[in-house]
Formats: structure tokens, sequence, C-alpha cells
């Protein structure tokens, strides 16, 4: 791609809410871990099949037996460049961007603010600086360059691109883009040529886009027919012609509808004088609702209410801000485009891939990119870690969460725990370790978070003491997320701990655990109550004693 490109430690930031999504962007600039070249005209895009096959069928056919392009090498000549690269952008990125999107160059110089007609034709011409085109009126002067940029119709394009290769997440968001855009562009030549261009190459039946164009340009139709550009492309064109003939009956109609409102008082404030009841003239008045009222721009319900797609997809497409990320799950099962084997201790075999995998861990990434025996058979195995917690944090790098299955509880008592099913605090916290083994530390403020809500139910249990036991031997010193969480828990808890032998021994066996809990147990603030008037307060051994209004007093002996 053009520019510098940034290193991975650059784009892939630890502090991520989630794992892969806002990564994803990375992998296109840095191009670490590609597996499949896009040729288009003259430009290359170095990318995954991953990521390009789980969100276009078409491309991901392309790419598979028989083609000739399963090699590796996808080539596209009848397709823009510009174009391609925005869906491409999009892949990774979930947006993409248009260049030069100001219509000119160079902002008016002057503008008459009392004109309240048409532009007269300029009166002279002359060629200034830089290739521009000077045009003097009387009351009017603009600067503008010959090629001016047209950001509707590369808008229009994007969308007809999105359609071409199925990716009904960039046709939305390329119709919101083309709302926008709206705004600014409907006065110029190009709002008439992306119309052409959109109802001459899509379906008949995609409606999407066409809607919402040409909602607009019957709002507009006072305006546009003085423009001789669409004039003229409405006697080309007779369905867009009668398309926008609809769009302004419609819209007469819904103003008949709403001209006795404006012209009768507002039966709200009447009807609250006194002595002043609805009229029957209001009474019989059409009624309307903001339903019926015309709106202007299209808003964000029209769009959800026209996006729709008539293919059938084998998986399901949930659109977002991130566009690969809720997709990521089912590949964890069907281990298509996998790239990368993991085995566990167990023998059991995950197929991944390394855009996912080793986009969001390190270690993991060195194993394969470094001088291992894993970099040439794009095999890793974690005998040393526990299968079941290896499974959970494989689930997280496919899904940003993972879940323990929860058991029926037997007994009311919090000690006793049903040692048929995993216990949340232990698998919570080997998670943590695990993640924090192979820095992931997105998963560790997820399995913080599970940890502290199971402490409710588990806290009081062998499981609290045994976690506390690996969160202080399995962890640096300085990781303190989930250490400050348990032990928060155990000074708020030191007297019911304290009749747990294991946790006593604990403490014998680690100074560090019982300095720890001793602070715990001391930044607690205390507090006495008042037989009398049943006023609380904090207590301070440093003042030694408190008294209240009903001359309570309690003494620190």
């Amino acid at each position: 791609m053009a520019g510098t490109k940034r290193t991975f430690d650059e784009m892939a930031r630890a502090d991520q809410p989630t794992g892969l999504p806002p990564k994803t962007a990375s992998l296109l600039e840095t191009e670490l871990w590609s597996d499949l070249t896009i040729k288009c005209q003259e430009r290359e895009f170095h990318v995954h099949k991953v990521i390009v096959g789980l969100q276009s069928e078409p491309l991901a056919a392309h790419f598979k037996p028989p083609f000739i392009e399963s090699a590796g090498v996808v080539n596209l000549p009848d397709d823009e460049s510009e174009i391609l690269a925005s869906l491409v952008q999009f892949f990774y990125t979930g947006d993409f961007t248009i260049e030069s999107i100001q219509l000119f160059d160079t902002p008016p110089s002057k503008v008459n603010k009392n004109m309240d007609v048409a532009l007269q034709p300029v009166e002279e011409v002359e060629v200034v600086e830089g290739g521009a085109v000077r045009e003097v009126g009387e009351d009017y002067e603009m600067e503008r360059t010959q090629t001016p940029s047209e950001p509707l119709i590369t808008v229009v394009k994007v969308y007809i691109m999105a359609d071409k290769y199925d990716v009904p997440a960039l046709k939305k968001l390329a119709t919101t883009k083309y709302m926008d855009l709206l705004q600014t562009e409907w006065g110029s030549e190009s709002f008439s040529q992306s119309l052409e261009l959109l109802f001459d190459q899509t379906m008949e039946s995609d409606r999407m886009l066409k809607d919402v164009a040409i909602a607009f340009a019957g709002g507009k139709a006072q305006e546009l027919m003085d423009r001789e550009d669409f004039v003229s492309m409405i006697k080309e064109n007779g369905d867009i012609g009668a398309e926008v003939f609809k769009a302004c009956l419609a819209l007469s109609k819904v103003r008949e509808a709403s001209a006795p409102m404006a012209q009768l008082p507002n039966p709200a404030c009447v009807s609250t004088l006194p002595n002043h009841p609805p009229t029957a003239e209001q009474e019989d008045r059409p009624k309307t609702s903001s339903q019926n009222l015309y709106e202007e721009p299209v808003n964000d319900n029209f769009i959800d209410f026209h996006f729709h797609t008539q293919r059938k997809r084998s998986f399901d497409i949930m659109s977002g801000p991130s566009g690969l990320s809720p997709m990521t799950a089912g590949l964890l099962e069907s281990g298509k485009y996998s790239d990368l084997t993991l085995k566990t201790s167990d023998g059991k075999v995950y197929q991944l891939h390394r855009s996912v995998v080793c986009l969001q861990s390190k270690p993991l990434a060195a194993c394969v990119d470094g001088n291992f025996m894993e970099a040439n058979t794009k095999t890793i195995d974690l005998k040393d870690d526990d299968p079941y917690t290896v499974d959970l944090f494989i689930k997280f790098l496919y899904t940003a969460d993972y879940d323990v299955p929860k058991m029926p509880v037997t007994s009311h008592d919090p000690a006793v725990v049903n040692t048929t099913e995993p216990n949340q605090l232990l698998v919570h916290t080997k998670v943590y370790i695990l993640a924090e083994k192979y820095d992931v530390s997105a998963l560790k403020v997820v399995a913080s978070k599970k940890f502290q809500s199971s402490l409710s139910s588990y806290g009081l249990s062998e499981f609290f003491v045994t976690s506390l036991e690996l969160m202080f031997t399995q962890t640096p010193e300085n990781d303190r997320l989930l250490k400050d969480l348990a032990l928060k828990f155990a000074g708020n808890n030191y007297r019911e701990l304290a009749d747990r032998g294991d946790f006593i021994a604990l403490c014998r066996h680690n100074g560090e655990v019982a300095s720890e809990v001793i602070k715990a147990i001391a930044s607690i603030p205390l507090s006495e109550r008042c037989p009398n008037c049943t006023k609380t307060a904090e207590l301070n051994p440093a003042k030694l004693y408190y008294t209240c209004d009903y001359g309570y007093m309690h003494y620190f002996n």
C-alpha cells in the first residue's frame, strides 16, 4: 500500500477493548501473514483469505479449486482499482474514505448573499495560476478546478461493487455516505450522473440506494428541473423520470394534507384558554402524523427498512463498526481458510488462522514468524498448558468472549460447591494467567470481570483460596488487576476466611499473600453505631475515640 508502513507494534496496540476487530486494519497496512494477492489494473492488494473470503462469497469462490486463482492470486481486470481499494479498506476497517471530497479545490471567494434567483451567466473567464478557471460576474466570483471531484459517483460505484461481490454491509454504509453527501453535492452535475449510473448498473429489484436518491430528487424537483443536466438525464431515462414523478406526487399529497394545519390556530393552545373548546373545523380537519410527513434527508430507519439481501448465505452477516469480528466465530468450527494448527496435551487439534490468533498474541506470533520450528510447520504445540483453559482462550480469540457451563446449585451453603462442574473462580483465574502468558490484555479484563461476578457464589469456598495462591505464584509481581479484586474481597470477608484452615495455611506458607491481606484489611474503614441514636461514625484509631450527640463514646483498647 502507498505511504510509509507502520510496524506491528505501532498498530496492534494492547489497549483495545476487544481482541480482533480494532486491529484488523493493521493487517492491511503491514501485510503480515498475507496469503492472497488481488491484482487490479496496475495495483496489487496483499490480503488474507480469511478476511476477504469471509465477507464476500463471490471473491471466496475465486480462490477455491478448480479456479486458477486458488494458487493465491486473484485477477480483477474489469474493476476500477480505486473503487476496489475502498472495498478492501472496508473489509479490514468496516469503513471507507473518499479522497478529494470537496467539490472545488478553492472555496468560493465571494457570493452575493442577497441573491435569491439563479446565478446569471458569467461575463469573463480567465485562467489563473494552478490551472484553475476564474469566472467573474457582476455579483459573483468563484474559483474552481477544471476537473472537479465527484464523490457522489464514487460512492455509487462503491455501492455497485458491493452488490457485485455480495457485501450487503458495505451497501448500507455507502447508502449512508451518499445521504450525507447529498446535503452539499445535490446541486452538482454528479447527482444526475450518479442517478443514471445507479439505475444502469444495478438490478431493478435493488431499491436501497435508489429509494434514497429518488426521494431526495422528489423533494428538490423544483430546483432540479431548472438544471439542464438533470432535465436532459430525465428525458433520456424514462424510468428515472417516472420514479421522480411518483416521488413528487406523493410529496404533494402530503403537503396538501398538512396545509389546513398551517392555516388554523394551534388547537393545543386555543382549547386550553377559558371558554375556547375545539371548534368543529378543528375537529373535522385531516389528521396527520410524523409518519406521513415528508422528512429530508431520509433517516437511518429508511435504510434499515430497505436493507435486505436476495442471495442465500452460508453464514450470517452481522454488520457493525468493525465488519469482520462477529463473523469469526464460525471459522473456529469450520476451519475454513485455516493456515495455522494448534495442538493441546489431550490430543485435540485446532485449525486456526494466523490473522486471528497472531494478531492478538505477540508471543504466539513470534513462534510462527521467528526462528522456531513452528515457523516452518505452522503448528504450535501447547503441551504445557491446561487443555480446558486453552479451549476457552481460543474461543475468546474468535468471539471476544468465553463461557463456563454452569451446573444446578445443590446447596445454599456458599462453601459447598458442586465438584462435577469446573469451578468458576478457578477457571477464570487460569484463563487470566494464560492471557498474561500469551499477552492478550483484553482477555485479562474479561476474565477479571467474570472472576468478580463469581465471588458472590464461590468467594468463601476452597476455590477462592486456590485461586489466590495461583495468582500470586503464576503472575508477575506488578500484575495487580486480578490480585486487587481478590484482596478486596478477602479484606471485606476476613472474619469468615479466618475460620478456614486452608486460608490460614496459605497465609503461613506465603508471606506475600499474608502481607497483602493484612494491607487489605487495614485499608477498610471501621465504623461504630451508637445504641441510642443509631448514628454511625467512622472510627479513626489515631483519635482513640469518638462521641456522638448522646454522649456515646467508643474507646480503642
